[in-house]
């Protein structure tokens, strides 16, 4: 055969010395140290191999768990696709003792060898090498080396070929380590976005709870005032504006309430089964101001279509599936520039719940479609930071569940949140709530917004208690001093000093006070570790009036049995 069907050489084989191997192997050496471009690396060793060790075919492959796996070559043609050629590896093989025994074998003729198998297309094989690639004792694969005429080989070439062949397993080596710690540099992203988001979260979280604490205060003001007006005899117009007035501000308190329960991400709170249908309809109320504005001003209406059942998941964090559920809101709404339709869903099958949003936008591109969950890939260019997907498909896998996407380009989207199917906790029935007591006890209101202290008072002293104000700790100090209450009602945020500083020197003072606490923050919100004893009861922000009179008249009978208690 022509000896430019011969891996070539500008030297004759024996014209090739010891040093001319010593540079090429120091050449290879310097190749392997200073690049991680596996393909380059290995067609520069197939370069220098072939000066060395005359070949017609050369093959690299590595041992993966279903055998020899061929990673590259030289010399195929384009006909044979080695990439997928597989070698099981079994004690017949030929390449058995190169894997198994980490020996270096050579075939100095392949027809007069008992072990040789036939494979098509290779026939053409008469001479071959089979060498370990080796790492630290550990055999990763095999080269080997094919000849078209028998007797090519010698042991000498054998020798070199495992000089290369380790320069192989080094860059081989490399190249595995450099992928190992891309992936774990991708993982150390991924957990720098994670804690960024529950960062995030908790930031949000802290903010809204404040807002809400705020809104707490005011809207206790509007109710008591609504309230007062509605026990009046009124109007009947003036009566239906009071009622509409009470109306939205119960409403308002309703969605303060779930907010503080959803953005809340202690981490040491337990996690509770969660009502997808809850937090789809906080979502819409939250979202609705910025989609709902910006169709407005450009006339591209939204048009909601909700289809909610109840479906709820296994204990999970309320405020990262409501921060799933605004994520998939927005996208969609953003996904519709010129107006559509918003659809919204929760449900049940056996095993899971989902919530669906779809719209009628502009779909996503099919090549987008695969990495559309990638960090920082988004179809909104400069408007959009690409990680609100990524973020929502590591919370929803986080426990347990998926993100699917089904997407038509030109005719909109549709995502949908999988995730473990969960049972609601049971809760006991409420009981009754005793009839509130009328007049006679002699009542402290500490608040320091002078709109909740007028409605509390009003609303005490239409059943006939004697009730009397301060706005601070000190103040309340000095009056509890110079009068003998039987209740003290006092607000936890005050000017000068924390309410619970109150409390504890009240109860120092009596053991027999009835003290009832005020706060704007949710009962989770509030620290009672150690305190819960020193007080009667707890109202949160906004109250209506009749639970503030009833839960005075509780506090009354414990002061009554308490005092009777003590003079026994």
């Amino acid at each position: 055969m022509s000896s430019k069907h011969i891996s070539g050489r500008r030297l004759g084989h024996n014209q090739l010395t010891d040093q001319h191997l010593a540079h090429a192997l120091a050449d290879v050496a310097r190749h392997v140290s200073t690049t991680l471009d596996l393909h380059t690396t290995l067609e520069q060793i197939f370069d220098h191999l072939g000066r060395f060790v005359p070949f017609n075919t050369s093959a690299i492959m590595l041992v993966r768990d279903e055998g020899l796996s061929v990673v590259a070559g030289r010399g195929f043609p384009a006909s044979q696709q080695v990439e997928n050629v597989l070698l099981h590896v079994h004690p017949q093989a030929i390449h058995y003792p190169v894997i198994a025994e980490h020996r270096t074998i050579v075939i100095r003729d392949t027809l007069n060898h008992p072990g040789w198998q036939r494979v098509p297309g290779y026939e053409q094989i008469r001479s071959w090498i089979g060498t370990p690639l080796e790492i630290e004792g550990h055999t990763i694969g095999m080269l080997t080396i094919d000849n078209w005429e028998p007797n090519s080989y010698t042991e000498r070439h054998a020798i070199l070929a495992r000089a290369f062949a380790s320069h192989v397993a080094v860059a081989v080596h490399h190249a595995n380590l450099y992928a190992e710690s891309q992936r774990a540099i991708a993982e150390l992203h991924q957990a720098q976005l994670e804690l960024l988001r529950r960062d995030r979260l908790a930031t949000i979280g802290q903010l809204t709870s404040g807002i809400a604490h705020d809104f707490n205060n005011m809207l206790t003001g509007i109710l008591g005032t609504a309230q007062l007006l509605q026990w009046q005899i009124l109007p009947d117009d003036v009566r239906k504006g009071v009622d509409l007035i009470a109306d939205a501000a119960q409403h308002a308190a309703t969605l303060t309430r779930r907010l503080q329960q959803y953005t809340r991400t202690d981490t040491d709170r337990p996690l509770l089964p969660v009502d997808l249908k809850e937090v789809a309809e906080l979502a819409i109320a939250l979202t609705r101001p910025r989609w709902q504005s910006i169709a407005n001003l450009t006339d591209a209406r939204i048009a909601i279509d909700q289809q909610f059942v109840s479906a709820y998941t296994t204990p999970a964090q309320a405020a990262e599936l409501l921060q799933v559920a605004i994520n998939l809101i927005l996208n969609a709404a953003d996904a519709m520039p010129n107006g559509g339709t918003l659809t919204i869903a929760t449900g049940n099958t056996d095993e899971h719940v989902f919530l669906l949003v779809r719209d009628t936008g502009n779909g996503i591109a099919s090549d987008l479609q695969s990495r559309i969950f990638e960090p920082f890939v988004t179809t909104k260019g400069n408007q959009g930071t690409g990680m609100g997907l990524a973020m929502s498909r590591t919370l929803v896998e986080l426990y347990g569940g998926w993100i699917s996407l089904e997407s038509t380009p030109g005719h909109g989207s549709s995502f949908t949140a999988w995730l473990p199917r969960g049972t609601p906790i049971n809760t006991a029935a409420p009981t009754a709530l005793p009839v509130p007591a009328t007049g006679g006890a002699t009542i402290l209101v500490i608040d320091d917004n002078p709109n909740v202290c007028m409605a509390a008072c009003q609303a005490l002293r239409t059943t006939g208690h004697s009730v009397d104000t301060a706005a601070t700790v000190a103040a309340a100090s000095m009056a509890f001093l110079l009068k003998d209450y039987e209740v003290v009602i006092t607000n936890l945020s005050l000017p000068d000093r924390s309410g619970w500083d109150l409390v504890r020197w009240i109860r120092h003072q009596s053991a027999t006070t009835g003290i009832i606490i005020l706060s704007g923050w949710s009962h989770d919100e509030i620290n009672t570790v150690g305190l819960s004893p020193q007080i009667d009861g707890m109202l949160t922000k906004p109250y209506t009036l009749d639970e503030l009179r009833t839960i005075v008249a509780t506090t009354l009978s414990a002061v009554q049995a308490r005092s009777a208690a003590s003079t026994a």
